[in-house]
């Protein structure tokens, strides 16, 4: 059977008819248990996503960094188009994208393979099989997390794009290692960043960028704010490139704490 994945919703529920066109959640229990009993979150067994770490967690980090061209890219991407301003975007020179994916497990229940007709429901209605139960169905879920961070550049003397565009991408290819002082000099540079799970990491990117780097090593505390967020910050000093790139590097430390479903 073909698994799909589709962004997690709280009204996502196990056995629960799903278009995955339309991303939208339909009929409750469309399939059910071997046993013909509805599936539970007790159902759940997780399956390793890859190998395990020192902590005994497995995760998947998948690390993509690239220059992005087009607003519409950045916001179709980073999914938080409501945040970021599209006309600022195409007044930069320089929009580096950073995109951190964590699995940590993949949650399973196996024993769902019984398909559940609606009772009473007629033969007229029913002929229109995926109207009513769609075309897929939910079977299981991904633990992990997400950080998105867009660093966005304009530069004053444009003959120095190119060489500010090398230094970025070298540096930024490494765990926060940010050691050129006359990278963003005469440039206006802003930052945004967006992340779910991992706890609240808004004091560690907060504390990065005020020079207290060992900040990004501690274990989260956890706090009443929820694990999504998004932050916007302007400033014409190199530690926003630092902030970003410590925040990024040691994002997947924080998502074996604080994980949480994403599809």
């Amino acid at each position: 059977m073909r698994l799909r994945t589709a962004p997690y919703n709280d009204a996502m529920r196990l056995g629960s008819g799903f278009n995955s066109y339309t991303q939208q959640v339909y009929v409750n229990d469309a399939v059910i248990k071997d046993n013909k009993s509805t599936a539970s979150e007790k159902d759940l067994r997780p399956k390793m996503s890859g190998p395990h770490n020192d902590n005994g967690v497995s995760q998947q980090v998948t690390f993509t960094s690239r220059f992005m061209e087009h607003a519409s890219d950045i916001t179709d991407t980073m999914s938080i188009s409501a945040y970021i301003d599209s006309s600022k975007i195409k007044e930069n020179d320089i929009n580096f994208f950073v995109q951190v994916k964590v699995v940590n497990q993949l949650l399973v229940a196996e024993d769902m393979t019984q398909f559940n007709a609606i009772p009473n429901l007629s033969a007229k209605a029913q002929s229109p099989f995926t109207e009513v139960y769609r075309d897929s169905f939910i079977s299981s879920f991904l633990k992990g997390s997400e950080f998105n961070a867009l660093l966005s550049v304009k530069v004053m003397d444009k003959t120095k794009i190119s060489d500010i565009k090398g230094q970025l991408s070298l540096n930024l290819s490494k765990a926060g290692s940010v050691t050129k002082e006359e990278l963003l000099r005469n440039t206006e540079s802003s930052i945004s960043v967006s992340w779910t799970g991992g706890g609240d990491i808004q004091s560690d990117i907060t504390s990065v960028a005020s020079g207290n780097e060992d900040a990004t090593n501690a274990t989260p505390a956890k706090t009443n704010y929820p694990n999504t967020g998004v932050i916007t910050n302007s400033n014409k000093s190199r530690q926003t490139i630092k902030t970003m790139a410590k925040a990024a590097f040691y994002f997947a430390d924080k998502v074996r704490v604080y994980p949480q479903r994403t599809q």
